[in-house]
């Protein structure tokens, strides 16, 4: 029990830092030793679900409902890879199932976000409002609150979350670049990029990857692709995992007809994240101007052995294969068949 007890330390330890496959491998060597454990199975399929590996993650938190339908760690798994495939109202329906059985930090978290996703604004700030009932200093609560009431238009309200964030913690980049994106509502593009310039030249400031990605963002809506370009990778180079970033990168490659590079860029976040239908339409638009359609088959057709689960695209891959001339037609695939 103890070796059990020091391997699920040691495997949060290593999700906390980020190391995903070391976690899994943590995990998988702790379910060797303990197979009829669910906390464990759970823990694994979480770990699955972070990594995008839905069908894996399904198939083992699958066993783990059989044995018991209520199980709450189970049923947070189901949650997060319900909202993994934008499957908001089942992932609500989860989450609220986890969280009457215990009204946590975590399930709080995670319905909020399910609620967010149906564009369930006023539920998603009522249950923030009754976790700061609870937990008034809670910063990311109030973080929390101020990305609803953003999604709400509630600048005033959102400023005002933020700021109360920064009161208890200082150096909360994300807060602080809401904060200063939202008091600069208004003002001409040209001023916010030299604004923010000038304030990513200070301190610690250079390092906050959001005012990065906001200054690209401003010299993007200006057409300066190249300084956007740079920007978005100074921001990913002090968020690497940050997948977001990543697509920017691509999109500002794409639009400065540095086409190889975008490609190559597309298909990686895709293998990441396969359900981004805008990341997908131009990388296949790309394909089409480098003329290489026939190579986008292969690619959609590599992505859904990765992501089985993600049925869609099936038909995008017929209709690709239908466009680069690769399915026969009826009479053509006629022609040569039956016997001498």
């Amino acid at each position: 029990m103890d070796e059990k007890r020091a391997l699920i330390s040691l495997g949060f330890t290593r999700k906390r830092e980020g190391k995903l496959e070391e976690a899994v491998e943590i995990f998988r060597q702790a379910l060797d030793l303990y197979p009829a454990d669910p906390y464990l199975s759970s823990a694994l399929a979480d770990l699955y679900v972070m990594q995008n590996r839905l069908w894996e993650a399904e198939e083992l938190i699958a066993r783990v409902r059989e044995e018991n339908p209520e199980y709450r760690p189970a049923l947070l798994v189901w949650g997060n890879l319900a909202l993994k495939r934008e499957e908001y109202q089942e992932a609500a329906r989860y989450f609220e199932a986890a969280y009457r059985q215990r009204n946590d930090g975590y399930s709080r978290r995670r319905l909020v976000e399910a609620y967010l996703g149906q564009n369930e604004y006023d539920k998603a700030l009522n249950l923030v409002r009754q976790g700061l009932e609870v937990e008034p200093d809670n910063i990311s609560l109030h973080r929390l609150q101020g990305r609803i009431q953003e999604r709400q238009g509630d600048t005033r309200g959102a400023i005002g979350a933020y700021r109360r964030v920064l009161e208890g913690d200082p150096k909360d980049q994300f807060s602080y670049q809401r904060l200063l994106q939202l008091e600069s509502a208004g003002r001409p593009g040209q001023e916010v990029v030299r604004e923010v310039g000038r304030l990513l030249s200070v301190g610690e400031r250079r390092k906050n990857p959001h005012l990065r990605a906001w200054r690209a963002r401003e010299l993007k809506e200006l057409g300066r692709w190249e300084e956007a370009l740079a920007e978005y990778r100074r921001a990913r180079e002090l968020d690497p995992g940050n997948l977001f970033l990543q697509k920017q990168e691509a999109f500002c490659l794409y639009r400065m007809d540095r086409l190889e590079e975008a490609l190559a860029i597309f298909q990686e976040t895709l293998r990441r994240d396969p359900r981004d239908h805008v990341v997908r339409n131009t990388m296949l638009i790309t394909f089409r101007k480098l003329q290489r359609l026939p190579e986008a088959v292969i690619f959609l057709e590599e992505l859904i052995q990765e992501h089985p689960d993600y049925k869609p695209l099936w038909g995008i891959i017929r209709r690709v294969k239908k466009e680069a001339g690769l399915v026969k037609g009826k009479q053509e695939q006629g022609k040569g068949d039956g016997i001498g």
